[in-house]
């Protein structure tokens, strides 16, 4: 049915959110949840953003989790992806190091390592979420009228 459900998704709006399950995927699951510890607990439920909605907290745990099936975009990342791996290469060829201060790659995932790709995390309200599919990260629609709990701007990070 969750199969039938995401190819209805895909052929009518172009991208389907499909479940990542516990007992299905276990070490995707597992990794994912790996991206929520913290080496600081102490600074967990600080933010300007969470301060009066969620009350002081010390950990989190990961409760659900999908995947998102975009092919479209999938293409477009691919496409950037060699792009950028093939900048790269260019600048190792006249002796450019990788910049330094990259964090290490997430473990459970893979990466296009010459491309120095990484796992980062954006949060987002439920509201937003189908706007975000939709549209992606783009600035054009970041700031006080899409939400800017720090100001302008789109914020990642590639730890909690």
């Amino acid at each position: 049915a969750r199969d039938a459900k995401a190819s209805n998704s895909l052929a009518e709006i172009g991208f389907a959110l499909r479940p990542i399950v516990s007992s299905e995927q276990p070490d995707l699951f597992r990794a994912l949840a790996g991206l929520l510890v913290t080496q600081d607990p102490s600074q967990l439920g600080k933010g300007k953003d969470v301060q009066q909605r969620y009350g002081p907290y010390d950990n989190l745990k990961l409760r659900c989790a999908w995947r998102i099936d975009h092919p479209a975009r999938q293409a477009q990342y691919q496409a950037a992806v060699s792009g950028v791996g093939a900048e790269m290469e260019k600048l190792r060829r006249t002796g450019v190091q990788n910049p330094p201060g990259l964090p290490a790659p997430a473990r459970g995932f893979q990466f296009a390592q010459g491309a120095n790709e990484r796992l980062l995390l954006h949060g987002t309200s439920p509201e937003r979420l189908l706007d975000l599919l939709a549209n992606g990260l783009n600035e054009r629609f970041s700031g006080v009228n899409a939400g800017s709990a720090f100001g302008d701007g789109i914020y990642l990070a590639e730890d909690v």
